[in-house]
């Protein structure tokens, strides 16, 4: 099939416009052109697992693409078995297993807060202290999040008295220092607010363990307990309703993977707290205006493709 050239105009200004993280290199946004010359293998790699199935399923909506085309595309099932068996058999130094490696990086563990050695409750006050105070919604969530989690617990600054202080009852500190950015798994996560498309990740809730979609708002690094404890503020995304999910068409299409919520719900979901060991990935998204396929609100179109075995 032949893109004509308002078709290309749209999958252009997608190549431009989806929040990717900062580790990916984008495609060339004048994709079919003699300028950008040959696409490389990752750059294949990235337009099929993470631009098409963002950008093509609102062309197809529109009767700009057949739906045979837009699987054929978008279809990943023999890539992936592929990627799968040349990560673990292929040839290091081959074309294929590089790209690979750029879109998903080495398997790794990194954890911050992990540095060997006990603090002391000296070093723990001259950190702490080095920071602002929480706000007191963020120390709140914080506090309740370790009692849930940890023992022994802490209990808030509000409730501290004479009588606790002498029986040497742990009051949560008020004071942490704020990061914009943080590594894990060998992958760059910064907060919404500095790289919105390196704060979208996907996740597990910490009591439930179900897989959860979500933006970086705040992170703060305490030292707790004679350990650094890195504390990561997501604000969950907002499900469409069934009726406007219906109208997306993608719940019918799983192995696009793709995805939609609200750009901006009436009413936000509560915000998390989780740790290192509960983020799975980055999420690429795609914001879109009101009235995409036939939605009223603006939503926001996401890809739940840079697993890889963590899913």
């Amino acid at each position: 099939m032949v893109f004509d050239a308002e078709a290309m105009a749209k999958i252009h200004a997608g190549l431009a416009a989806v929040r990717i993280p900062s580790w990916i290199d984008r495609p060339p946004t004048n994709l079919g052109e003699k300028a950008h010359g040959k696409l490389k293998a990752d750059n294949w790699l990235v337009l099929i697992t993470v631009f098409f199935p963002l950008i093509l399923p609102e062309m197809w909506y529109e009767g700009e693409l057949d739906l045979t085309m837009l699987r054929q595309i978008c279809r990943r099932g023999k890539l992936y078995a592929s990627a799968n068996d040349s990560i673990k058999f292929g040839d290091p130094e081959s074309p294929t297993v590089k790209a690979l490696r750029i879109l998903y990086g080495e398997d790794s563990i990194s954890d911050s807060t992990r540095n060997g050695e006990r603090l002391s409750p000296m070093q723990e006050t001259a950190h702490n202290g080095s920071g602002p105070i929480l706000e007191a919604s963020t120390y709140d969530m914080i506090l309740s999040y370790w009692n849930q989690t940890y023992s022994p617990t802490y209990i808030h600054k509000s409730q501290l008295t004479y009588d606790l202080m002498n029986a040497g009852v742990r009051v949560l500190p008020t004071h942490a220092v704020e990061l914009t950015h943080f590594k894990h798994n060998t992958r760059l996560f910064s907060i919404f607010r500095k790289n919105t498309g390196s704060s979208s990740i996907s996740f597990r809730h910490p009591a439930t363990g179900q897989k959860g979609f979500g933006y970086i708002q705040e992170v703060w690094k305490q030292a707790l307990q004679g350990e650094y404890r890195m504390f990561v503020i997501i604000q969950p995304h907002t499900e469409l309703s069934p009726s406007d999910e219906a109208k997306t068409h993608l719940p019918t299409h799983p192995r696009f993977r793709s995805f939609a919520r609200y750009t901006n719900p009436q009413f936000l979901r509560p915000r998390l707290v989780v740790e290192l060991r509960h983020i799975i990935s980055h999420v690429p998204f795609y914001l879109r205006p009101e009235g995409t396929f036939g939605i009223s609100p603006a939503i926001t179109l996401f890809v739940d493709c840079l697993v890889k075995g963590r899913d």
